[in-house]
């Protein structure tokens, strides 16, 4: 069970284990979500959550389901979280594993994404323009709507490593802003390194932890860009520094991993 006194990298292996069994209970429920979505409801955006307690560690975990309009009814967003209803404050925490469709751009594979009760306050205020909105609703559109988030870390040299006191540090911490399709994430963050790694080196693990949510219409006036253009820019950068760090042909996990980003990044150009 995951409990407050754990720490990050601990967590982030129950939430690893966890998630084959999440993704084979998604997949086991869409059939229910899509007769729900296709023959109960009438009013769209519409979501549709089950709650899933995994006996061997007893966390629970939110799968949601999402349909914008009638037409993604058919084929609604999906994915699941871990919910800490038990601590507080509550969080929920959420990787790529457990996520498949949800595209961190990373060169690192651990990453372990935490948001905060506050966070999920903002974003209902501030995007969504509705306090009193269901916070489970605030959170499946959030994750719905935002499955392509940019990793700063990975595009700036290494922002984190270069603000390191000492040329080998296995834990590093900076403030970072991450851009999603909505707006911007205002985060913590934090580089977990193998023993003896230097600050060239690429980190084990990276967590981003949400502190607060900021909307397009709260940018500056010189930022003209949409978020879109501005998530393809950062794409494209981000693509360019991916290239310098050549895959082995046997990696078919990261090989899949770097497609599904162009693709991910060439259908939002498609769209501007």
């Amino acid at each position: 069970m995951i409990v407050p006194t754990m720490s990050y990298p601990e967590i982030y292996r129950v939430l690893e284990n966890a998630a084959p069994k999440l993704r084979y209970k998604k997949e086991q429920l869409r059939p229910k979500a899509i007769k729900h979505f296709t023959h109960e409801v009438w009013n769209f955006p519409a979501f549709k959550t089950y709650e899933y307690t995994i006996p061997a560690t007893n966390d629970t975990y939110i799968i949601y389901f999402y349909a914008e309009d009638e037409i993604a009814a058919e084929n609604p967003a999906s994915g699941c979280f871990c919910f800490l209803r038990h601590w507080n404050p509550w969080q929920v925490m959420i990787t790529r594993e457990m996520n498949p469709e949800m595209e961190c751009m990373s060169l690192v594979r651990k990453n372990l994404l935490v948001y905060t009760t506050h966070f999920f306050d903002r974003y209902r205020e501030r995007k969504l323009k509705n306090p009193e909105l269901p916070i489970m609703e605030a959170i499946c559109q959030f994750f719905a709507r935002n499955k392509l988030m940019f990793n700063p870390c990975d595009a700036d040299n290494r922002l984190w490593a270069a603000m390191a006191d000492e040329e080998k540090q296995e834990r590093i911490e900076g403030r970072c802003a991450i851009q999603i399709l909505d707006g911007l994430i205002l985060a913590q963050g934090w580089e977990r390194r193998e023993p003896g790694a230097t600050k060239n080196e690429w980190p084990e693990m990276v967590v981003f932890k949400a502190l607060t949510f900021i909307s397009r219409d709260m940018y500056y006036d010189d930022q003209s860009d949409s978020s879109a253009e501005q998530l393809v820019k950062l794409g494209k950068r981000f693509i360019n520094i991916m290239d310098d760090f050549p895959v082995e042909p046997d990696d078919f996990e990261e090989i899949v991993h770097r497609n599904r980003i162009r693709k991910q990044i060439q259908d939002l150009e498609d769209t501007l």
